[in-house]
C-alpha cells in the first residue's frame, strides 16, 4: 500500500515536470502568437542606487562624514520605448526609446530658532538602443521571458540645490542660497543589462515587466567635476574632500513596468 502510494506521488512529480519543460520549450507551432512586426509602449520606471557611492549619503553630515546627494532610494522615471522584430518569429527584436528619470531628495532638520530645510534634484534624460532576445516562450500562457541589453546616452541636468530657513517665532520663511553650490549640465555614456517577462493581456495590449542593472556613466566620466550626482563641488569646501576629486562608476537597479500596444 506504501509502495502504491508513493508510485502516485513519483508520477504525480514526473507528470509536473514534464509539463513545465514542455511550457518551457519553444513553440514553432504557436510563434504566430508573438509574431509581431512592431510594438509601442509606455512605462513607470524606478532607479535605485547600489553600492556606497556618496550620492546616497546625506547632504547634512548624519550618516556618513563626506556630504552627499541624499539620493537614498527608488527614484521615478518614465520611459516610451518601441520595438522591432529583427528575424522571422520575434526572438531577436530592435530596442530604441527615451526614458527621463527624477532624482529628488530633501532633509529637514529643526533648531531652536528655526527649522531649516535642504533639497537636491538632478534630473536624467536618456535615448536608449538595444535588443532583446526571447530566452523561453510560454504559450499557454500567451507570455515570454527575455533578456535585454541596451546602450544609453544619460544627460545630466544641472543639480540644483536649495536651502531654505522657517523662522519659529513668526514662520517666515527666509531662502538661504549657498554660494553657488550645484554642478552643471554634462553627458555619460551607459548601459543597462536586464531581464524581462513580456504577456498579453488583451488583444493587442500586452504588460513588459523587467529588472536590471544600469551603469550610468561608464564613459565619459570627469574627475574634475566630481562625483556624478552630488551638488557639491571640491571648491565648495575649506578642508579637501577625497570623494569630490574623482567620479566613481554609478550603478542603479532598474525596473520598469510597460504596457505595450503591438502591431502586427
Amino acid at each position: 500500500m506504501k509502495n502504491i502510494k508513493s508510485e502516485k506521488i513519483y508520477n504525480s512529480i514526473a507528470v509536473a515536470i514534464l509539463l513545465v519543460v514542455i511550457m518551457l520549450m519553444p513553440s514553432q507551432a504557436k510563434a504566430d502568437v508573438y509574431d509581431y512586426d512592431y510594438s509601442l509602449g509606455v512605462a513607470f520606471t524606478t532607479s535605485k542606487i547600489l553600492g556606497d557611492n556618496p550620492a546616497i549619503n546625506t547632504m547634512r553630515l548624519i550618516n556618513s562624514s563626506v556630504p552627499g546627494g541624499s539620493f537614498n532610494g527608488a527614484m521615478p522615471g518614465v520611459e516610451l520605448v518601441g520595438q522591432y522584430k529583427l528575424d522571422d518569429i520575434g526572438d531577436w527584436r530592435l530596442v530604441g526609446g527615451l526614458n527621463y528619470t527624477f532624482y529628488s531628495a530633501r532633509e529637514r532638520f529643526p533648531s531652536d530658532l528655526s527649522e531649516n530645510r535642504l533639497t537636491h534634484t538632478v534630473n536624467i534624460l536618456t535615448p536608449l538602443v538595444g535588443i532583446n532576445y526571447t530566452i523561453f516562450r510560454f504559450p499557454s500562457a500567451m507570455s515570454s521571458f527575455y533578456a535585454g541589453l541596451q546602450l544609453r546616452y544619460n544627460y545630466i541636468h544641472g543639480s540644483e540645490f536649495t536651502f531654505t530657513e522657517t523662522l519659529n517665532s513668526t514662520g517666515e520663511i527666509v531662502p538661504r542660497k549657498p554660494r553657488d553650490i550645484g554642478k552643471e549640465n554634462t553627458g555619460r555614456v551607459g548601459g543597462l543589462l536586464k531581464l524581462g517577462i513580456e504577456g498579453e493581456i488583451s488583444e493587442n495590449y500586452m504588460i513588459n515587466v523587467s529588472w536590471g542593472i544600469d551603469v550610468l556613466n561608464a564613459f565619459g566620466r570627469d574627475n574634475g567635476r566630481g562625483q556624478l550626482l552630488t551638488p557639491f563641488q571640491q571648491k565648495d569646501f575649506v578642508i579637501v574632500v577625497p570623494s569630490e576629486l574623482k567620479e566613481d562608476l554609478t550603478y542603479n537597479f532598474y525596473f520598469s513596468l510597460m504596457i505595450q500596444y503591438r502591431l502586427d
